[in-house]
């Protein structure tokens, strides 16, 4: 319980990070893979994920660092 409360605490920075990455992303890229194959799967597995990982890693850091800030609070509430 205590970990969906720190996703739903934290997710927005996340997104945040994952957004920016995505804008920075040219959408052309994937239109020209849609002549190459019609596979959505093996597009976002070859294009999307690799230009998009350092947002992704960025996200799950910065989520992670303000998570462990927060853990004296939770460690509080419910001792172990």
């Amino acid at each position: 319980m205590i970990v969906l409360g720190y996703i739903a605490h934290f997710i927005p920075f996340t997104i945040r990070a994952v957004y920016a990455s995505l804008q920075q992303m040219n959408p052309r890229l994937e239109e020209i893979a849609w002549l190459a194959t019609t596979n959505k799967f093996r597009i976002i597995a070859k294009i999307t994920l690799p230009l998009v990982k350092n947002g992704l890693i960025t996200g799950f850091f910065i989520s992670f660092i303000l998570a462990m800030g927060d853990l004296g609070v939770t460690l509080l509430i419910m001792p172990p």
